[in-house]
């Protein structure tokens, strides 16, 4: 079966930097015009804030297709766990100053969200990074366990 987790792992970071591209071209004066922004933004952000529970929490999933013949200091699975934890907390405000950006357009409303924003994306990268140093450095779930396989002979 697929661990679901290294697929979705990058799905954040890559959301959080479209979100980024998107702010800054639509605060632009060149593309304040069109109004594909707005709305592509919404659903990036809903998008964002579905797919990173489904993320941390393929994380407890992962683990278990994970090779039992490694060891990992459980200080760095915790680390990798409370960024990613922070990372979810961070998605309340951003996701709050998103809606309020676009219900009361006003440069208070968009500052906090873009500050959210960048606070989130560079939580993410954070534990993206502790969670590639999780796979290059400890070995963590590099092998994929697969069952014994069996003589297509039967012995006599």
């Amino acid at each position: 079966m697929l661990n679901p987790h290294p697929p979705l792992a990058h799905a954040p970071l890559l959301l959080c930097t479209i979100l980024i591209c998107e702010f800054l071209l639509s605060s632009s004066k060149r593309w304040t015009s069109v109004d594909v922004h707005p709305t592509f933004a919404n659903y990036l952000l809903v998008l964002l804030c579905l797919i990173s529970p489904l993320t941390y929490y393929s994380g407890y999933w992962g683990a278990d297709f994970a090779n039992a013949d490694f060891t990992v200091p459980e200080e760095a699975i915790l680390s990798h766990q409370s960024i990613a934890q922070l990372f979810l907390i961070s998605l309340i405000p951003l996701a709050l100053f998103g809606v309020l950006r676009r219900q009361n357009p006003s440069a208070f409303t968009a500052v906090s969200y873009f500050l959210f924003l960048l606070l989130s994306f560079g939580i993410v990268v954070q534990g993206s990074r502790l969670g590639g140093s999780l796979v290059y450095e400890h070995g963590a779930a590099v092998q994929i366990k697969t069952p014994e396989q069996k003589s297509p002979l039967p012995e006599e």
